[in-house]
């Protein structure tokens, strides 16, 4: 019988199983299938990388129903497989996978691969590992597990996770016990870790002990599993250190065997603490010398109220409660919600817009807002009564209702936003006396930017007209891309961004 028949069965059974579980519970346990297409695509490439006709051992650390067993028999045949061992942890998959395969020799386990007994050293590990481990975001692993994890990799392989790390990381490093010398490696993982803070030990791992043949990225506008928006990438390695002149295939867009974007870069020139994203693209090297944006202004987060709903208010609203004015700050309004990018101030600093915002800020006793503004303390009590002061934030502010104390930032740039036309933020200039929610990063001038301020005030819109005409590439090789084309600056990635114009504006300045 056909490996296409029993595909077509695994495919119903696979299903079956997604519809009798909620979204929302498998993505807090990982479970996505791999997409039959995407595994075919992937095996398919691994065949090309392997031995021709050598025999294989295989080893899948998370099986599921088997759709990289099917990509396997397609791309190998079952004839080159010396032995198939899957581990699968759920109990009901497992039952699946095993009525599904009975009539082939597949080995398997049913358990947690990151608590299997390591095989005895003289036993043979595989050849070829390939794998879609559960992608667990850290927050959904508990401290005891967390310090389990870390400790098993630490024990075989030295290395330290970050506690950010997700149970994917886990999976990759632990898989090496079990891993052949000069074995193949294919994973298929979430983008984040080539980008993320938290993905330095990862990448120090694979650059300095394997050699990474070829690290593809799907396009990040196009999520390659349903509902989950993640960057993906396949990444193939071999168990072995790299040589001094081997380089690393870097490619991309959404089909595996004809990429869009093919670079090759030495291996020794990967740096664990820079972005390997920037890989994919052959993005200008800039000098040091250039000036960033970090050069030019602080920039911070913008505000968390810690309950957006009870704290801003529209401007109208919040004077029919009868909330004093001397209580209330100007406030913007979220960036899918501001259709402009210059905000004017009124005589009074609030913006000029359909509806003004108002952040409810306080920073008198509750003895003295009982007594001196009746309205105020009555609406305290709500947020009181709703259970606001045990909130995280608001727990850890005296009073509760008390704000972080920030000056109104004349430019901010928006914290998270999809592509258009390339360009995933807006640089927006404020010259009203509004703060900016954490939905906004705040840009604060500093240094010589600030002293050429001082000498001519209005020269802030000429850097604002610069930064909205900033090369969209440059901003998003420092920025994080999310499946469905969603993107994200955090500040200190925003500081990275050159503004090689400055300099040159300087130079005309003192001409």
């Amino acid at each position: 019988m056909s490996v296409q028949i029993f595909e077509a069965a695994r495919l119903e059974a696979q299903k079956r199983l997604d519809e009798a579980r909620p979204h929302k519970e498998r993505n807090r346990l990982g479970q996505f299938a791999t997409p039959p297409s995407l595994a075919r695509a992937i095996m398919e490439e691994t065949a090309r990388m392997l031995p021709s006709r050598s025999k294989v051992r295989v080893l899948d650390p998370a099986f599921g129903t088997g759709a990289f067993y099917t990509a396997t028999l397609e791309a190998l045949g079952q004839a080159r497989l010396e032995g198939v061992r899957g581990v699968e942890v759920d109990d009901e998959v497992v039952r699946v996978a095993r009525s599904l395969w009975s009539h082939l020799p597949l080995e398997l386990t049913h358990g947690d691969f990151s608590r299997l007994e390591l095989p005895h050293f003289e036993a043979p590990r595989a050849d070829l590992v390939v794998c879609n481990p559960p992608y667990v975001r850290h927050h959904h692993l508990s401290k005891e597990d967390k310090a389990r994890l870390r400790q098993e990799v630490i024990d075989r392989t030295g290395v330290v996770l970050s506690g950010l790390s997700g149970f994917y990381a886990y999976f990759l490093l632990l898989a090496d016990a079990w891993w052949a010398a000069d074995g193949l490696g294919v994973w298929l993982l979430p983008g984040e870790y080539l980008e993320v803070n938290y993905g330095r030990a990862v990448k120090r791992y694979l650059s300095t002990r394997t050699t990474i043949v070829r690290v593809h990225r799907f396009d990040p506008d196009d999520c390659q599993f349903d509902g989950v928006l993640v960057s993906s990438t396949v990444l193939w390695i071999r168990k072995s250190p790299p040589s001094a002149r081997h380089k690393v295939r870097f490619t991309s867009g959404n089909d595996i065997s004809a990429p869009e974007h093919d670079f090759r870069v030495p291996q020794r020139k990967l740096d664990p603490d820079e972005k390997w994203t920037r890989h994919f693209t052959q993005v200008e090297v800039v000098d040091d010398k250039v000036p960033r944006l970090g050069d030019l202004f602080t920039i911070r987060r913008g505000m968390a109220t810690g309950a957006n709903p009870f704290f801003i208010l529209k401007r109208q609203e919040a004077l029919e409660k009868g909330l004093p004015s001397e209580c209330l700050t100007p406030v913007l309004p979220s960036p899918r919600h501001l259709k402009v990018d210059c905000v004017e101030g009124d005589a009074d600093g609030h913006p000029v817009l359909d509806e003004p915002l108002v952040l409810v800020d306080c920073r008198q006793s509750p003895e003295v807002v009982e007594s001196k503004w009746p309205a105020l303390w009555a609406y305290f009590e709500q947020g009181a009564a709703q259970g606001l002061p045990e909130r995280y934030l608001c727990s850890r502010r005296e009073p509760w209702y008390t704000q972080e104390r920030r000056d109104p930032p004349p430019l901010v740039c928006t914290y998270m936003g999809r592509s258009k036309d390339g360009k995933a933020f807006r640089f927006i200039r404020n010259r009203s006396q509004a703060l900016a929610t954490n939905a906004y990063l705040m840009l604060y001038p500093k240094g010589l930017l600030a002293v050429r301020l001082q000498e001519d005030p209005g020269w802030i819109d000429v850097v604002w007209e610069h930064l909205s005409q900033l090369d969209a590439a440059s901003m998003l090789n420092q920025g994080r891309a999310y499946g469905g084309g969603l993107r994200k600056m955090e500040p200190k990635e925003l500081r990275q961004v050159p503004v090689p114009w400055f300099e040159t504006q300087t130079e005309k300045k003192k001409g």
